[in-house]
C-alpha cells in the first residue's frame, strides 16, 4: 500500500493504493494523525486504487472521523470499490461519512 497526502484550499486529500490491512495500517494512521496539525476543513480519502480494507484499516477510518470531529473537519470517502463499499456497509460506516463517487 502507498499513501500520498496533498493539501489544496483547506482540503487534505489522502490517496491510498493497494490493500489496507494490518501490516500497512500504521502508515495510514500516520497520514491521518498528520491532519491534526493541518486542520483542514475537509479530509478526503481517495480509495480509487484500494481493492480491500481489513478491520485494521476500518479502525483507522473511524479514528479519522474522531480526529475530524475534534478539529472541525468533514471526512469524505471517495471512489470506493464495490468490495470496500460493501465492507463499510456491513459495519455501518456509510451513514457516518460523506461518500463521493
Amino acid at each position: 500500500m502507498t499513501v500520498e497526502k496533498e493539501t489544496h484550499n483547506y482540503e487534505t486529500i489522502i490517496k491510498l493504493s493497494g490493500a489496507i490491512d494490518t501490516p500497512v495500517a500504521q502508515a495510514f494512521m500516520d497520514a491521518v494523525e498528520a491532519c491534526r496539525k493541518d486542520s483542514p476543513k475537509k479530509i478526503t480519502f481517495d480509495f480509487k486504487d484500494v481493492p480491500y480494507i481489513s478491520s485494521s484499516g476500518l479502525g483507522v477510518i473511524l479514528r479519522a472521523k474522531k480526529i475530524g470531529n475534534e478539529i472541525g473537519s468533514g471526512v469524505v470517502l471517495r471512489h470506493l470499490s464495490e468490495t470496500v463499499r460493501n465492507t463499510m456497509e456491513m459495519v455501518g460506516f456509510i451513514p457516518l461519512f460523506e461518500i463521493e463517487d
